[in-house]
């Protein structure tokens, strides 16, 4: 592939735009056999997805506290084999009106979002709820795409 530097692919709009880049690469590999998409249903850009983020959202808020939430989400998602980026857990806890352990507001800076999806995932293994704890292990992701729980 020859692509132009990253700095005149974020002033160049239309055609020329990165994400035509990026989008033309992902169909290349994929017709090579060299990339899998994995499964998702959550788009920033999708009305859809602000659907779902809504629903989920007013799920988080039927529960008392953010390791619950995370669990309940977490099934949600197993449910439809889909995978949700941490970033959007952010946003779904913090309109919940889930807040950090010291009563801040969750933001997607590390450690942050991977340490609470971490301390959920351990919390249920622990106690015996090895199936809750695979379905948040499975569920949310990294932006690279690695599992957030790690």
């Amino acid at each position: 592939f020859n692509l132009p530097h990253p700095q005149a692919m974020q002033w160049q709009g239309g055609e020329y735009a990165a994400e035509t880049y990026v989008k033309t690469i992902r169909e290349a590999l994929h017709e090579l056999g060299l990339f899998q998409a994995l499964p998702s249903f959550v788009d920033a850009y999708n009305t859809q997805a602000t659907q779902i983020l809504h629903y989920l959202t007013a799920c988080a808020k039927q529960v008392a506290n953010s390791r619950e939430a995370i669990r309940l989400i977490a099934e949600e998602l197993n449910r439809h084999g889909a995978t949700m980026s941490a970033i959007y857990l952010v946003d779904i806890l913090n309109a919940a009106g889930h807040r950090t352990q010291r009563g801040g507001k969750y933001t997607g800076t590390p450690p942050g979002i991977y340490e609470t999806i971490s301390k959920a995932y351990t919390y249920y293994d622990s106690n015996g709820e090895s199936s809750a704890a695979d379905k948040i292990a499975k569920a949310f992701t990294r932006p690279d795409g690695s599992y957030a729980y790690e």
